[in-house]
């Protein structure tokens, strides 16, 4: 073998290694650890039984509540108020924050969610019809935010 193929051998090489290493860098994303926990699609009775005590605490009755659960898709402690007549829109934000308070913070230490979301309603204005009010939300790391149905 002589002394220019030793050279081109050579030179192919590490040409082969260059685009080796940038193939592997290029390619492999770096994977970041998540924090987020995964749902548990149900509540238990005795999670059911905490979440009710709170908002009861707060003066929500239970016959108003119409969903209670964790939302599959989200993630959310999902709680859903009917409420007859609310008395205005300051009267609704501050309703569903303290209920969405309650429920965070009787839950917090059960590690069931990160994610809270309390939402009223009116009664059906007709059938199959649903008059929303708006929804109060918190994920771990923020803070609670209401999003009213119709913006003043």
């Amino acid at each position: 073998m002589n002394e220019k193929t030793k050279k081109q051998l050579i030179g192919a090489g590490v040409l082969v290694v260059i685009v080796v290493i940038l193939a592997f860098s290029c390619g492999r994303k770096e994977e970041k650890p998540t924090t987020v926990q995964t749902p548990k699609a149900v509540l238990t009775s005795d999670q059911r039984a905490v979440v009710l005590t709170a908002l009861g605490g707060v003066g929500v009755k239970e016959g108003s509540i119409i969903e209670l659960g964790i939302d599959a898709t989200t993630g959310y402690l999902r709680v859903t108020i009917e409420l007859a007549d609310p008395v205005s829109a300051s009267y609704l934000k501050s309703y569903a924050t303290t209920a969405l308070l309650a429920v965070r913070n009787a839950m917090y230490q059960k590690g069931v969610t990160d994610s809270y979301s309390v939402q009223l309603r009116g009664p059906s204005p007709g059938p199959g019809l649903v008059s929303w009010y708006g929804t109060a939300l918190f994920n771990e790391g923020g803070s609670v935010s209401w999003e009213p149905a119709v913006k003043p």
